[in-house]
């Protein structure tokens, strides 16, 4: 009679993947950061997101990755960030996938710093 351990998918799924930030400037020209991570290609989810926005507002937005790292613990690492520029969500007026993880109003620069901080983490 033996015990048996079951990692749970979220567990299993955090070890490894990408936690990413992008800039997204919108059809007003405000610009915002999406905080994320993907398990796939960073090419696919921006991909994935564009397609979001043309969904729900009919454009698409400029978009570009200003820093994407595969690393352990993306969930863990995502989660910080969010809790560091909680103060600066942006919130959409029509919900997509992801859209609840952007940013607006916080120096680009501060994000990239904490990024770098945060994923030079162990």
């Amino acid at each position: 009679m033996g015990f048996k351990f079951k990692i749970s998918t979220k567990d299993a799924d955090d070890r490894e993947g990408i936690v990413y930030v992008l800039i997204v400037r919108l059809e007003d020209g405000t610009e915002v950061y999406k905080i994320g991570v993907t398990k796939r290609d960073i090419q696919d989810r921006v991909v994935e997101i564009l397609s979001s926005f043309w969904t729900q507002y009919r454009y698409f937005p400029y978009c570009y990755p200003k820093r994407f790292r595969k690393t352990n613990g993306v969930y863990e690492k995502e989660a910080k960030l969010h809790k560091t520029f909680e103060a600066y969500r942006y919130t959409f007026d029509k919900k997509f996938g992801g859209s609840s993880e952007f940013f607006h109003g916080v120096d680009l620069a501060k994000i990239v710093e904490e990024y770098e901080n945060i994923l030079q983490e162990c």
